[in-house]
């Protein structure tokens, strides 16, 4: 039964919850210790504050509701230098450039992309 309880622990351990920002304010709350974000993208200022305020995010889901994503903003991701996960939800407007910039992501386990 222990085997039970610790295997318990460990997986809430690692499931820390997903913080979601849609405003540079909201992102400059965020802390070193933030892994797991989510970016509602309206501007690309936020985004950068979160690199700011979050250098570590390992998950990061990006949703674009109707608005292009800049090459600035996917330029960006190469600057989470612990990435890992990352998720698109909506139109971000990929084109070959950015998806250049998307194979510079090297510690990237996992790419999601939810296009309408």
């Amino acid at each position: 039964m222990s085997f039970f309880l610790i295997a318990t622990f460990l997986l809430a351990v690692d499931d820390e919850p997903l913080v979601v920002v849609a405003k540079p304010a909201e992102a400059a709350r965020l802390d070193a210790t933030s892994e797991r974000v989510i970016v509602m993208l309206r501007d690309h200022e936020t985004l950068v504050t979160v690199l700011e305020k979050a250098p570590n995010v390992r998950q990061l889901e990006i949703n674009h509701p109707g608005h292009k994503m800049p090459l600035e903003s996917v330029k960006l991701l190469a600057s989470f230098k612990k990435l890992e996960e990352l998720y698109f939800h909506g139109d971000p407007f990929l084109n070959d450039e950015k998806f250049k910039e998307l194979g510079k992501l090297h510690r990237l386990k996992t790419l999601k992309m939810s296009l309408p």
